[in-house]
């Protein structure tokens, strides 16, 4: 029936004037306001768009600040930590005992790079106990102030390799035998005799950190002694930036 209705109807050309005057009229009134309709609409979605992207920039704003202020917070800690962990690093006296006599023989590891090689130092001594073997000194910062503590010895190559931390690898074991090459930031620093604080990559994760040069009687760099706070250890802040 639809199909015999169809082959029945008659092209536009003998239509009657008054129903060719009654499209006409219905077609020139709709296709303007279907085209007012779509400016309308792209307006519309272009101001969306602006009141969406206004508001990202706000939150972005809002989370750097949120971010930058915690930064902040952390970077005054570790400055007054940096000063209670020197406080008890040199609590046996204002020079590091250092034992020419015994030489230390190890493999140590780039932390960057993990290229693995053979090192020979002179040993360290602190109240009478050889420092790579003893981690009283880092675990005491730890247990007053939370957060990471290390004692880094100058080596061959202006290298500076952890001797005591409580650092820990991927696999729990202190990072005993890791060292900072001299391409460094932090490295820099401590052989421009200069405290170092900020973001730094420690082992194996970004940390908010200060280190401090470690000088001999003559002035000279031999070590760093460094605290540190895990950069993703603010969990309300993350919860904060994920809402």
């Amino acid at each position: 029936d639809i199909l015999t209705k169809r082959a029945k109807m008659k092209p536009f050309r003998d239509w009657k004037i008054r129903s060719k005057l009654i499209i006409s009229t219905l077609f020139l009134a709709l296709v303007p306001m279907a085209v007012a309709s779509m400016l309308s609409l792209d307006r519309f979605m272009e101001s969306l768009k602006g009141a969406y992207e206004s508001d990202l920039e706000h939150i972005v704003a809002n989370i750097q600040a949120m971010c930058k202020a915690q930064q902040e917070l952390l970077q005054n800690k570790l400055t007054a930590d940096l000063k209670i962990a020197h406080h008890i690093f040199y609590q046996h006296g204002k020079q590091v005992p250092i034992s020419t006599a015994r030489l230390i023989e190890m493999e140590i590891e780039d932390q960057f790079t993990k290229a693995k090689s053979k090192a020979r130092f002179p040993l360290w001594v602190m109240g009478g106990r050889p420092l790579i073997e003893d981690h009283t000194i880092v675990d005491r910062v730890q247990e007053l102030l939370g957060g990471t503590c290390t004692i880094f010895q100058r080596i061959d190559g202006d290298r500076l390799l952890r001797i005591s931390t409580n650092v820990l690898r991927d696999n729990g074991t202190r990072a005993i035998g890791t060292y900072l090459p001299p391409s460094s930031d932090v490295t820099k620093s401590i052989l421009r005799k200069e405290t170092y604080r900020g973001r730094a990559f420690v082992v194996n994760a970004w940390y908010i950190t200060a280190y401090e040069p470690i000088l001999n009687a003559r002035g000279e760099v031999i070590g760093a002694l460094y605290v540190g706070i895990p950069e993703q250890s603010a969990l309300s802040l993350k919860t904060a930036i994920k809402s």
